[in-house]
């Protein structure tokens, strides 16, 4: 879901009559689990369209956490959808895997596994995001041919321009598919 997405589902819920016919006692539709319910799902959609930034953060500066960051974060999208579903059931008594769930469930995993089979496996990727080794770092008697010996191995590892550029689209649909699908 993307962020203009977002705004109007929290615009549409809690600024029109909608938040008052659903949380008002006394009302046909009212439900006391409605307002948790309708406030921590905008705190986690919140939290999960700010955690895609922290990834193109993690993703530009090149930090090793970033695969990690990226699988954890990947897997926490169906996961959401299937206890959003659960706790819409509560609510609303509708069953938990209707089609739209099992669909948003499969588009994210879909999408997620690919990517995430790259980041496990790539060369490219390691040498993008894993540290240098610790015992590299804490040589002592080092000599400048070394040290540029290893500059150049990591700069012939780095990727071009392009194939950055790439890279970063592929990513930013996937994620902005993910969000999309599994937040709608």
């Amino acid at each position: 879901m993307s962020s203009v997405n977002i705004y109007q589902s929290i615009s549409y819920i809690f600024f029109t009559d909608i938040w008052g016919v659903l949380t008002t006692p006394g009302v046909p539709t009212y439900h006391p689990f409605w307002a948790p319910l309708l406030v921590g799902g905008t705190i986690i959609e919140l939290s999960l369209l700010s955690a895609c930034c922290w990834l193109i953060i993690l993703f530009f500066s090149k930090k090793n956490i970033f695969p990690t960051a990226f699988i954890v974060i990947s897997f926490s999208f169906p996961v959401w959808v299937v206890v959003e579903s659960a706790l819409y059931t509560i609510v609303t008594d509708d069953p938990i895997f209707d089609a739209e769930t099992l669909s948003a469930i499969t588009n994210s995993i879909g999408a997620a596994c690919p990517l995430i089979y790259y980041l496990l496996r790539s060369k490219r990727v390691k040498a993008t995001f894993e540290p240098l080794s610790w015992l590299v770092a804490l040589k002592l008697e080092e000599t400048a041919e070394e040290k540029e010996k290893a500059k150049s191995e990591v700069k012939s590892d780095v990727m071009t321009k392009k194939e950055l550029f790439i890279s970063i689209a592929g990513i930013m649909a996937i994620l902005l598919g993910g969000v999309y699908s599994c937040l709608s």
